[in-house]
């Protein structure tokens, strides 16, 4: 019913992959997420909630 074939796809992604290593670009800015602190308000309301 579903013949899907993935030839195109690893086509695809076997062209860009080549294309970025033809980059060979280096990574300048890291971005680090930093961990939401909790608010006073939901902090009660969770502990509210959870007994």
């Amino acid at each position: 019913m579903n013949n899907f074939n993935a030839k195109y796809i690893k086509i695809s992604s076997k062209y860009l992959q080549e294309k970025l290593d033809m980059l060979d670009s280096k990574v300048k800015n890291i971005y680090v997420l930093e961990k939401k602190k909790e608010s006073k308000l939901h902090r009660l309301m969770s502990n509210i909630f959870k007994s």
